[in-house]
């Protein structure tokens, strides 16, 4: 769905990797077209709880949305927590 005019629709997520114990966050931007505008990718460490995992994804997106220069946004997860 895209966002209202004028905003830029963050998506976030998170992934575990139980094996190599590494933990990954993305973040994919859009402009109210649909349009690519940027991307971000963290490989961090090993996070057991889901929830804080989800907290976590969800400010590093605010933050990398923010030192790209772009206010008024739309941040959405797909948590279901």
């Amino acid at each position: 769905m895209l966002p209202r005019n004028g905003l830029v629709k963050v998506n976030f997520d998170c992934a575990l990797d139980k094996v190599s114990k590494f933990s990954g966050i993305g973040v994919v931007m859009r402009n109210d077209k649909g349009e690519f505008i940027g991307a971000h990718a963290d490989r961090i460490s090993y996070i057991v709880d889901l929830f804080i995992f989800e907290a976590m994804a969800a400010t590093r997106a605010l933050e990398v949305t923010l030192q790209m220069g772009f206010k008024e946004i739309e941040l959405e997860g797909d948590a279901l927590a």
